[in-house]
């Protein structure tokens, strides 16, 4: 009996601080979260297509997808729900100045008029093109374009290539009077050299666009790798991924949410050792997808210089935009998955207007092959 009465309280002690820790999981929310899926289905929407996205009536879709002559354009074609893409169009095929060039990872100015792109600097003189899904992190530089939605008219933003310059994905503002990049400024110090965040206003003379009041942003504590995913609704911040702490490789990129007039910078997924990347914001702003190798055990991994893309496994995940309340999104790469085909990555590029659906970049890894476009359809609307 002693004995007995003595355990009892040590029992309650141990339960009280397991109650604790739950409590305290919790309210963090940076645990995965219980519960059903949101997700309704992963479909194949379209095959050998590269990044993805919708217009902003949610009518279009523009994306990358090589051409016959083995460059990379861009395209754009009908969206519908049910029966994929139609009415496919290459804005970039005849235009001569561009035929030769990667072109790709288009987002739309909000107007739906023009297209904001990376064309890549054309170092190599003959032989068979690089792929465009390695030009954006990899050794070869490139700018920012313009195009118009009827493919009449480009107008080139940047002129790096006497710097042996690159951009990275360009994002449009709200209100669509600033655009945002990332930039490479110098070679050394990280695997893909290093980077700075570009923001920069546009407008109209003529009905020529330019740049004006460029702005250079560096957060954090390691200012090595940085990739732009977008503006807040408000306009007032940035949304990037990048390796931004002490020492934090850049297989192991966390998402970031800066606001640069108070220079103050929120890491939201804090997971060093995972590889967190491409996050979209949705429509209202009040959640961010983006594409994670945790929970997957890819293990190890030793970059080189010319992996970008495909350098980890990963599915998407799903945060509020406060980086609580994760769960896992897709599949891919659980064996006991039906959409499981071997190892891949797995890349958000657009959410539709309306919230309920997203497409996403489907690529094998160590594979030279294109990548599929998936439609990922929700439940109900989420990002409305």
């Amino acid at each position: 009996m002693p004995r007995n009465r003595l355990r009892t309280p040590r029992l309650g002690v141990f339960l009280a601080i397991c109650a604790l820790f739950l409590v305290w999981l919790a309210a963090d929310g940076r645990a995965a979260a219980q519960g059903p899926s949101v997700v309704k289905r992963a479909s194949l929407f379209a095959q050998g297509t590269g990044r993805a996205t919708w217009s902003p009536k949610g009518d279009w879709i523009a994306f990358d997808r090589r051409a016959g002559n083995g460059y990379t354009q861009l395209w754009v074609a009908r969206a519908d729900l049910g029966s994929g893409i139609s009415e496919e169009k290459c804005l970039t095929c005849q235009m001569f100045e561009l035929k030769k060039k990667h072109v790709g990872n288009p987002t739309w100015h909000p107007s739906g008029d023009s297209l904001a792109v990376q064309v890549h600097h054309p170092i190599r003189p003959g032989g068979e093109p690089l792929r465009f899904l390695e030009v954006p992190g990899g050794n070869l530089g490139s700018d920012l374009y313009l195009i118009r939605f009827d493919g009449k008219e480009f107008w080139n933003l940047t002129n790096l290539e006497e710097l042996n310059g690159r951009v990275l994905s360009p994002r449009f503002s709200y209100e669509g009077d600033k655009i945002y990049w990332s930039e490479r400024v110098a070679s050394g110090g990280g695997v893909f050299g290093k980077w700075a965040l570009r923001v920069a206003g546009i407008e109209f003379r003529r009905q020529i666009p330019r740049l004006k009041s460029v702005k250079t942003y560096r957060p954090g504590a390691q200012r090595l790798f940085y990739e732009s995913h977008g503006f807040t609704t408000d306009d007032l911040g940035l949304v990037l991924t990048g390796n931004l702490e002490e020492k934090q490789p850049e297989s192991g990129m966390d998402v970031y949410r800066f606001e640069p007039s108070s220079k103050r910078l929120e890491n939201l997924t804090r997971t060093p050792a995972e590889l967190d990347r491409h996050a979209l914001l949705a429509p209202n702003g009040n959640w961010i997808v983006w594409s994670s190798s945790r929970e997957i055990g890819s293990g190890e991994v030793s970059l080189e210089r010319r992996q970008v893309t495909a350098v980890r496994k990963s599915d998407l995940w799903l945060m509020n935009a406060e980086g609580l309340s994760v769960q896992r999104l897709t599949r891919f790469n659980d064996v006991h998955a039906p959409e499981y085909s071997g190892p891949t990555a797995v890349i958000p590029t657009g959410w539709h207007r309306d919230g309920d659906r997203l497409l996403a970049l489907v690529l094998p890894v160590g594979s030279n092959e294109p990548g599929d476009l998936y439609l990922i359809e929700f439940n109900e609307p989420i990002g409305r």
